[in-house]
């Protein structure tokens, strides 16, 4: 499945229904076998691509799928993995903070 998970989420990224649970099969994982098996290349694309499916789709349901999933991801994953996860969030948090400044500016 960590081969596979990256490119699951890849194919249906369009898919808008599909998404939201794909997202949240993360959470069934155990995140230390990332590390184990030496896929924390597999690991990072799947946090790469939560991140891209949050901005992509703005349905409720995906957005929360997402943002459970790279919380998990950030507390639950170790050492090197959790500060990829961690910053991650904080990509996100600045990316849309920066969306938001935008569309305020937009307005006004």
């Amino acid at each position: 499945m960590m081969k596979n998970y990256p490119q699951l989420l890849h194919k249906f990224m369009a898919e808008k229904e599909k998404v939201a649970p794909l997202v949240e099969v993360i959470i069934h994982i155990n995140l230390e076998l990332y590390s184990l098996k030496s896929k924390e290349q597999n690991f990072k694309a799947v946090l790469q691509l939560m991140k891209a499916a949050f901005f992509k789709h703005g349905e409720k349901d995906a957005l929360r799928s997402c943002v459970k999933a790279v919380k998990f991801c950030a507390t639950e994953s170790r050492g090197e993995l959790q500060d990829f996860a961690r910053n991650q969030v904080k990509e996100l948090e600045d990316e849309l903070i920066a969306k938001l400044k935008s569309a305020i500016k937009d307005v006004v």
